[in-house]
């Protein structure tokens, strides 16, 4: 039995499509096991997907980088060489010298990034030297980024200052590799930017509806109440008043005062893949508490001009320009490099430099420290950067001033006069959706020189301009088709309802992209009790369920008909969730009503007090469970 079972199974699935093209492959399936045994398992977590790098920007390109290549996969230097991995593939897109066939097959290409990207993203541990040297380069990068002229790091002497400007550093500095930009770029996107954020509403403190995240805080410990604040920073108090925000009525005062000191935020790293993880940073938990609300006023006013470009609850407007992009070539998709780690607070203060009020409550909600402790690095860092990912405000904040960015490049290409008719238009030109941006390719050379003056950096391996190939927001796309691979998220079965959930979100996922053999490869390890109640539909159900593209349910598990609802319910697998509860403070209790009631209102739903009160979640267990769930629902 093949040691790399899932790869034998898209082999299998290849051959289903081109019978010629199984015998090499399941060849190259042996070599590649031979490979995995003496080198381990990061040849396919981490060679492979290197290797597809470069494949993807060969297909912007037009021709493929043998030098680039990892040496394993045996190309030579003049091209594929006889013992080159997948040279069956390889040999159907490219010529001998790597030009890549004009007619390429879209098919040929979703296989050989199928087979490059399958293992990717498999939840594993990431080695603690890689660990180390993903601190290391954040570290890196906060020392070198540019200083603020604001006083960012102090209680009483941030005064926002109008007669900042983007033109502050562009100095030409030609012995250390610097370019001084033309006037008129950085003219532009000042215009862009002061336009854009005048355009929101006044901020009225009182407006902004608190509430906390769902993830870990700093200053708390697990189980703990978030509404039991234990730091309220004066510098936070200072535009969301503790009275206010931090207690429910002034009875409570003296349980709780605004201090000078503030907590910091701490760095953790946290899957993402086994060459390198994520580093986000957990916040104090009163800072994360505005920062969540102050977020909601910014989607909740966003404007008509960015809303053509900025969509944060719908990424598929990015994926269909994507789509459109790899077809009519007229737009490029563009990659950052650490995006969140280089936002600074030179940039953000220029940025909205005319809106003071917006600017004071972006400093009020800031945490100005992270501490790092992990892998034997210990290190506290006073930050330039405006925030660490793990802000609630880091991802609407850096998408609107990356968003001004773009639309301040293609001004400066298209030339004539900055006018608001012109800047609301070009907004429409411009999609972004954090540091995935898609914008006319003749604004990308502009785009780039920007975005390098703001401190910010293009990943240029991951950014595509020519060619019939792009990528955005988790969509890959070659000539108008999404050639996107599946990923596998584990290699072995939990026995819980996340590990049974995943494994048949895999084989549905699986069977829509045609690899027919690994989805019931991955079917046939669900437990036969699991199994049996698996419902097929082309619909979503509530509960676990295959995929079909056929019309109409199946299903060889019970069924009844439940006539208060007046519809068809069969016995699902679901998952029973149970909330560990405890004790709170009163005044927390009441606070946390008086903010779900703001909530609800929003929504113009009622607020349950009993189901507020008294108790609060702190820890929640799941389990498997066997229910009745409603067969039809709607697409």
């Amino acid at each position: 039995m093949s040691t790399l079972p899932h790869l034998s199974c898209i082999i299998a699935d290849i051959g289903r499509w081109d019978k010629s093209l199984h015998d090499p492959l399941l060849l190259d399936l042996k070599k590649v096991e031979q490979l995995v045994v003496s080198r381990g398992i990061g040849v396919v977590m981490i060679d492979f997907p290197d290797a597809c790098k470069v494949f993807d920007a060969s297909l912007s390109r037009g021709y493929l980088d043998f030098q680039s290549m990892p040496n394993l996969f045996g190309f030579t230097k003049d091209g594929i060489g006889s013992k080159t991995i997948f040279k069956v593939l390889w040999d159907r897109l490219f010529t001998s010298s790597g030009m890549l066939f004009a007619d390429s097959d879209v098919n040929d290409i979703f296989f050989l990034r199928q087979l490059l990207l399958l293992y990717k993203k498999v939840d594993m541990p990431c080695p603690d030297s890689n660990i180390v040297k993903a601190v290391s380069e954040f570290q890196g990068i906060e020392s070198s980024m540019r200083k603020a002229t604001l006083l960012w790091n102090t209680i009483d002497e941030f005064v926002p200052d109008s007669s900042l400007s983007v033109h502050d550093a562009n100095l030409s500095e030609p012995l250390f590799g610097k370019r001084k930009l033309p006037f008129r770029l950085l003219e532009a996107l000042e215009r862009v930017l002061d336009f854009t954020f005048s355009e929101f509403p006044l901020l009225d403190p009182n407006s902004v509806v608190p509430k906390h995240g769902p993830g870990s805080v700093s200053d708390l410990g697990t189980g703990k109440d978030k509404y039991q604040f234990p730091n309220w920073p004066m510098k936070l108090s200072s535009v969301f008043e503790f009275e206010t925000f931090g207690i429910p009525n002034y009875n409570f005062i003296g349980d709780l005062e605004p201090s000078d000191q503030e907590s910091y935020a701490k760095l953790i790293a946290v899957p993402k893949t086994l060459k390198s993880p994520r580093l986000i940073a957990s916040e104090p938990v009163a800072h994360q508490f505005l920062q969540q609300g102050l977020m909601g006023w910014f989607r909740k006013n966003l404007t008509k001009t960015l809303s053509q470009s900025i969509n944060f609850l719908n990424q598929d407007l990015s994926k269909d320009a994507a789509l459109l992009a790899s077809r009519d070539g007229r737009s490029c998709t563009v990659d950052l490099s650490s995006a969140s780690d280089r936002l600074s607070c030179w940039l953000v203060e220029r940025a909205l430099r005319k809106r003071p009020d917006l600017l004071r409550a972006l400093y009020a909600v800031r945490t100005t420290n992270v501490v790092i402790d992990m892998c034997g690095i210990s290190d506290r860092i006073l930050l330039k950067k405006y925030a660490n990912q793990g802000s609630a405000m880091t991802f609407t904040l850096q998408s609107i001033i990356y968003a001004c960015i773009c639309v301040a490049a293609l001004l400066f290409e298209s030339g004539g006069n900055f006018t608001t008719r012109r800047i609301r238009r070009s907004f429409s030109e411009v999609r972004v959706f954090g540091d995935d941006l898609i914008i006319p390719s003749v604004a990308l050379v502009s785009v780039d020189q920007l975005l390098a003056y703001c401190g910010l950096k293009v990943n240029h391996g991951k950014t595509h301009y020519s060619g019939k190939f792009r990528e955005s927001c988790g969509i890959d796309a070659y000539d108008g088709f999404d050639v996107s691979p599946l990923y596998l998220s584990n290699l072995e079965l939990t026995d819980d309802f996340s590990g049974l959930s995943s494994l048949v979100d895999m084989s549905n996922q699986a069977y829509l992209k045609g690899l027919w053999s690994l989805s019931e490869y991955l079917l046939a390890q669900v437990p036969q009790k699991y199994a049996e109640k698996l419902i097929i539909s082309p619909r979503p159900l509530g509960g676990l369920y295959l995929r079909t593209y056929q019309n109409g349910t199946f299903t060889k598990t019970r069924t009844r008909w439940n006539k208060n609802t007046q519809s068809v319910e069969g016995l699902l697998v679901t998952a029973s969730v149970r909330k560990k509860q405890g004790g709170r403070v009163s005044g927390q209790d009441l606070l946390h009503y008086f903010i779900s009631e703001e909530l609800y209102d929003k929504y113009s739903l009622p607020v349950d007090a009993f189901s507020i009160s008294r108790k609060r979640s702190f820890d929640y267990r799941t389990r498997l469970k066997v229910r009745w769930v409603p067969l039809r629902t709607s697409v």
